[in-house]
C-alpha cells in the first residue's frame, strides 16, 4: 500500500487515447486484434487508488487499480466484477468461439510513464477447436497490451 507521509505520487488523471492489442494464441490458432478506447481515470486516493472507466465503441465499463511512487500500477479492474477482461463485450466479440464464463485471469500489471499508460494483461480461456469430425476445448491464451498517451 501507498504511504501518504512518503514519496508523491505520479499525477494519473485524465483521459487516455488508448490502443488495445489483444494476441490470441492456442495449439491450432494466433492472430492479433486492436481495439481503441479511451481510459478517463480520476486521481488517487489517500492509498494511492485510483478508478475510472474505459470506453470502447459504445461499450463503458469499470477500470481501476492502484498507482505506486515509482509509476508501477495494478489493475484488478477492467470490466464488470468479479475478474478483469472476463466480462467486457468488445473482447467477447472478438473470439465468439471461447467461453469466458470460465476464463481465468490475474491482476494486470503495468506503469505511468509521464503522459504514457502501459498496461498488460493475460487470461486463459477454453475455446471452440475443430478437427473433423470433432468439436473439442482448445486452452488459449490472450494476452492484452494497454498503450495509452493523456490527452492535454
Amino acid at each position: 500500500m501507498y504511504d501518504p507521509i512518503g514519496p508523491s505520487l505520479p499525477r494519473i488523471a485524465g483521459a487516455y487515447v488508448t490502443r488495445i492489442v489483444v494476441e490470441y494464441s492456442n495449439t491450432s490458432d494466433s492472430r492479433a486484434d486492436t481495439l481503441r478506447a479511451i481510459i478517463t481515470l480520476s486521481n488517487v486516493d489517500d492509498r494511492g487508488g485510483f478508478s475510472g472507466h474505459y470506453r470502447i465503441g459504445t461499450e463503458v465499463g469499470l477500470f481501476g487499480g492502484v498507482l505506486f511512487p515509482s509509476g508501477r500500477i495494478e489493475v484488478p479492474i477492467f470490466g464488470p466484477a468479479p475478474q478483469p477482461i472476463a466480462r467486457v463485450m468488445a473482447v467477447q466479440l472478438l473470439y465468439p468461439q471461447c467461453d469466458f464464463t470460465r476464463v481465468g485471469t490475474g491482476q494486470m500489471l503495468g506503469d505511468l510513464r509521464g503522459d504514457s499508460l502501459h498496461v498488460t494483461g493475460i487470461a486463459f480461456v477454453p475455446c471452440r477447436g475443430i478437427q473433423d469430425p470433432s468439436v473439442f476445448d482448445l486452452t488459449t491464451t490472450l494476452t492484452l497490451l494497454f498503450t495509452g498517451s493523456r490527452q492535454k
